[in-house]
């Protein structure tokens, strides 16, 4: 059998063989690879970007919170106990959480916030708006 193999497996067939079998099987399956790798490589970088973008609104959306039930903490519920909390005192509270709630958000996270929903100060608007009104229900 070896000798029949090598009576029909010249060196010159063996290069035939691999030139117009193996090597045009690598450069389709290597093509088909590469594709697939850029492909989980695109979707690592979108994972770890996404991954980034909730990390720092996240943070913002804890930055908010905290604002909140601090001013409500210190200002709003003094007023309230002494019956004078007004509509100018509702303004002032919301302004003094806006004031603390950027003081918390990073330049990155005010980058992100920006990237993803346009602008800070609205979205920081209907935050605080949001998580006062839900915290009324509680």
């Amino acid at each position: 059998m070896d000798e029949m193999l090598s009576k029909y497996l010249t060196p010159e067939v063996t290069a035939i063989i691999i030139t117009v079998i193996i090597l045009p099987i690598l450069k389709s399956t290597t093509k088909y690879f590469v594709t697939w790798i850029n492909t989980k490589i695109d979707s690592m970088q979108k994972n770890i970007h996404n991954d980034k973008i909730n990390h720092y609104i996240d943070r913002a959306e804890d930055a908010v919170m905290t604002a909140v039930d601090s001013v409500s903490q210190t200002y709003v519920d003094v007023l309230k106990q002494k019956g004078e909390f007004t509509e100018d005192s509702r303004k002032e509270a919301f302004d003094k959480a806006k004031e603390q709630a950027l003081l918390m958000i990073s330049e990155e996270g005010k980058n992100i916030i920006t990237e993803v929903h346009g602008d800070v100060d609205v979205w920081l608007t209907n935050k605080i708006e949001n998580y006062v009104k839900n915290n009324k229900r509680i």
